[in-house]
């Protein structure tokens, strides 16, 4: 029998982390920037909250503080066949992600095109859709004891923009968002 700890992670916490990430992108390329202001930066913040949780869950990536060793990793629920996600090729992206949403730094950028864009293919899109492949190597490799993974949303196939366009899916605009300042919505793309 597995620990009460995870199965209540797996069918609550994990799931709602994912229905959340999924929704919220969701919202963002369906042109959230025509809702209030403080709605749409709304979605951008839990955008980037839920893909950092999961982005580092489904890397097998711990916490850095003292009570790290609480957190929840993929492995944890997973056989020895789960390979962990690679995060390297979004190093700067979540960097750029922590600076804009989850610290105040020194480091904040200014220009549009230095933020975190939801919708970019270096950004958002691009870490949604590795989100999607570590969320179908954890399903396809879950221990036996393990209830399933229980979400409401379907996955989300982020399709890659022209090289011309800065778009991606059916978004007619690039999103950098603007949660207090720091994030921009560009209807041009630029």
């Amino acid at each position: 029998m597995p620990d009460k700890i995870l199965v209540e992670i797996i069918e609550k916490h994990l799931s709602y982390e994912i229905d959340m990430l999924r929704l919220t992108y969701e919202k963002l390329e369906a042109g959230a920037q025509s809702l209030d202001k403080t709605i749409h930066d709304a979605l951008i913040e839990s955008f980037c909250v839920h893909a950092r949780s999961l982005s580092y869950f489904f890397a097998n990536k711990k916490g850095f503080q003292k009570d790290a060793e609480e957190d929840a990793i993929a492995s944890d629920f997973t056989t020895d066949q789960f390979v962990a996600l690679d995060l390297k090729p979004f190093e700067c992206s979540i960097r750029r992600l922590n600076k804009q949403i989850f610290h105040l730094t020194k480091g904040r950028k200014i220009d549009d095109d230095e933020k975190f864009n939801v919708l970019g293919d270096k950004d958002g899109s691009g870490l949604l859709k590795l989100i999607e492949q570590g969320i179908a190597r954890f399903t396809t490799t879950l221990q036996p004891s393990m209830p399933k993974l229980k979400c409401k949303t379907l996955p989300i196939t982020v399709f890659a923009a022209p090289p011309s366009s800065a778009t991606t899916g059916t978004a007619a605009q690039t999103v950098a968002g603007n949660v207090f300042g720091l994030l921009t919505a560009k209807p041009d793309g630029k």
